[in-house]
């Protein structure tokens, strides 16, 4: 054992040195001298303990003995070899922080179904009925607005992102036979005077959280980058904006979560040690919402008996699979 401890002690001790530590108490100073004290010193006693035997009291020791006094010395090195590599390695949690901040394009790449009418009843049957409404659909406009993405590093090339932002308005847009054909044009053969309702449908505020992970490639100026997550559109104060749909009351509207699955590309050029320029492009996939509009009524101005007529309820299905590219400049912490 005297010679493997007599062996290590150098090693160590050059690795002390290296790192200007030492092991003088619990403490690791940044005093080099200290640190060569104690190397000779340990050094010392595993020498005198292997070339000796010690007598005390009358009575004979072993080796063993001697050398068992070395061992609060050993623990002093092995507590300076912890603490060197926690603070080798260790750094603040904010410094693996980054953020990129700048200016974000969502484009829905909206395939819908046919718009679905349900609780069709009374005066109403007489001129529509359950069911899609052949050729109408429904599609979500685009939107520009600020972003900030935020970034925490976990290695050389791994790190989790998400992106901030304040709530934005999504538009809803009807289209096909919904917006160009009146939904109820006849009764009985007699028309009803009800208009087609045009583009426009409704709004809602929209907040979609995204978490990705990804892949950076290389250590140069420029590193491009893959990445994989996940997103959920979640909408809140929905409500229908139609005139034609209003003016007789006001239908409810309500957008269901719709959660989706994210694919991120991108890359961070450097502009200096701790600012980069960023080019990112996210494809949310398989994000489908479902919108539904309860309590629908209309005028029938050639049918002022009937008017207004209740007409019921209706649901939309919409893929939204929105495009999201982003120019934006940030900092690494």
């Amino acid at each position: 054992m005297t010679r493997r401890v007599a062996l290590v002690v150098p090693i160590v001790g050059h690795w002390l040195d290296q790192y200007n530590l030492t092991t003088s108490g619990w403490c690791v100073p940044s005093e080099a001298n200290a640190v060569r004290h104690v190397r000779t010193d340990l050094a010392d006693r595993v020498a005198s303990a292997g070339g000796r035997t010690a007598v005390r009291n009358g009575n004979q020791r072993s080796v063993g003995a001697d050398v068992y006094n070395v061992y609060p010395y050993a623990m002093r090195l092995a507590m300076a070899l912890l603490l060197a590599a926690g603070s080798a390695h260790a750094e603040p949690m904010y410094k693996r922080l980054y953020a990129r901040g700048g200016v974000a394009r969502i484009e829905p790449l909206t395939r819908s179904h046919a718009l679905e009418l349900s609780n069709v009843s009374g005066a109403a049957s007489l001129a529509v009925a359950n069911g899609p409404i052949a050729g109408s659909g429904a599609a979500l406009d685009g939107v520009t607005l600020p972003a900030l993405i935020v970034g925490f590093v976990l290695d050389d090339h791994f790190a989790l992102e998400t992106v901030l932002g304040a709530p934005f308005t999504a538009t809803f847009r009807a289209t096909g036979t919904l917006a160009t054909q009146s939904i109820g044009p006849m009764a009985l053969g007699i028309p009803t005077g009800v208009p087609p309702i045009g583009s426009e449908l409704g709004s809602a505020k929209a907040a979609p959280p995204v978490l990705t992970a990804i892949y950076r490639f290389g250590h140069g100026a420029v590193r491009p980058y893959v990445g994989l997550g996940a997103s959920v559109l979640v909408a809140y104060d929905a409500r229908v904006t139609n005139p034609i749909l209003t003016s007789a009351g006001a239908p409810t509207f309500h957008v269901s979560p719709a959660p989706g699955l994210v694919l991120q590309t991108g890359a961070d050029v450097r502009i200096t040690d701790h600012v980069y320029a960023r080019a990112d492009v996210k494809f949310i996939a398989l994000m489908e919402a479902r919108a539904h509009v309860d309590d629908i009524r209309v005028n029938t101005p050639e049918i002022p008996l009937l008017d207004p007529v209740k007409v019921g309820s209706a649901e939309m299905t919409m893929w939204l699979n929105p495009l999201i590219v982003q120019l934006a400049v940030g900092a690494d912490f």
